[in-house]
């Protein structure tokens, strides 16, 4: 789920189970308690954090959470993380991972279609500019050097950028500074053309030769590659982020990191060692480590430190003094 910076009125859903059970879902809350962390800040505990059950019946223990305490959302990066613990009486505690972001997918895409538009205007100038040549008689030896160095740079481009994106993206950084100064060029030498180069038929000649076939290709080939380019759809670029693999996304306080802590704490690619119990056989303390794969938790020892583990978390609980059950149970990340 996704935030944009500054939120106050935002919700975020979870879902509340029993704690002896963890299946058993929970229609009603009591002392609900919820604390955040943004991009890996220390823990702050929420003043009044306020939640609404979504349907007793219907959809028993599913519960919004109102993102609506100041600062919670003020990033200083495009993206970061928020990351939200929640607990309540007899709950299993919930944590939740989400994304606050300057920016939202609408906009990327009206970005991108912006950058869309400015293509089709890009086309529309070269159009102008190819279709307002000057008569025969105007050409002189400098203009047709002129021609040469716009050739040579079209000539490169080839003829499969019709239906090649990479090669129009190619083509679409060569139309940038060297041939805006080719086509200034071309443009100064028009304006300084006088009646006296009609007399000279060498001159003439030696530019009908130049302006072949061949050249009026190219340029057909530069019409259509720019004409044909059209941006991403929204969809598609989102499709790209959600389509993205995970592996080698660990990076310390990153969303990647996030998932893959979330996706160890639901008991994947983690390991439990340093346990000790009591006398009645309950587990008092130990280690959780989680990994970023199966054959680094399958590897890992027990007691064992740098066998690739992501995070490490303490685990602690307390027994009640009076009956062979947990009192208190703690994850804190190491």
């Amino acid at each position: 789920m996704k935030l944009l910076v500054g939120t106050t009125n935002g919700r975020v859903p979870f879902i509340s189970v029993d704690s002896t059970d963890n299946v058993t879902r929970l229609t009603s809350l009591s002392n609900l308690a919820a604390s955040y962390s943004l991009a890996g800040s220390s823990s702050t505990q929420m003043t009044t954090p306020t939640v609404y059950g979504a349907d007793s019946i219907l959809m028993p223990g599913v519960w919004w959470l109102d993102v609506d305490e100041p600062n919670m959302t003020d990033i200083t990066l495009d993206e970061e993380t928020l990351t939200i613990h929640i607990t309540a009486d007899s709950m299993a505690p919930v944590t939740l991972a989400l994304e606050v972001s300057k920016i939202s997918e609408r906009e990327v895409y009206d970005q991108v279609t912006a950058i869309g538009t400015t293509v089709s205007n890009i086309n529309s100038n070269i159009d102008v500019a190819i279709s307002t040549r000057a008569s025969a008689t105007d050409y002189t030896p400098s203009r047709a050097i002129s021609l040469d160095y716009l050739d040579q740079n079209i000539s490169l481009i080839g003829t499969t950028v019709s239906d090649n994106s990479t090669d129009i993206n190619t083509l679409l950084t060569r139309i940038t500074n060297q041939r805006a100064t080719n086509l200034d060029y071309l443009d100064q030498l028009l304006s300084l053309v006088g009646t006296t180069v009609a007399s000279n038929a060498t001159d003439i000649n030696t530019l009908l030769t130049r302006l072949t076939s061949q050249r009026a290709t190219n340029l057909d080939y530069l019409d259509v590659a720019v004409s044909s380019i059209s941006p991403p759809s929204a969809a598609s670029i989102a499709d790209a982020v959600y389509d993205e693999a995970t592996a080698g996304h660990t990076v310390s306080n990153t969303f990647g990191e996030v998932l893959h802590v979330i996706y160890g704490l639901s008991h994947v690619n983690f390991v439990l060692d340093n346990t000790t119990f009591n006398s009645s056989g309950l587990m008092l303390s130990g280690r959780y480590r989680v990994f970023a794969d199966a054959a680094a938790a399958t590897a890992a020892t027990d007691g064992g430190t740098g066998e690739g583990e992501i995070y490490s978390f303490t685990v602690t609980a307390t027994a009640e003094s009076t009956a062979n059950r947990i009192a208190l149970y703690r994850v804190v990340k190491d």
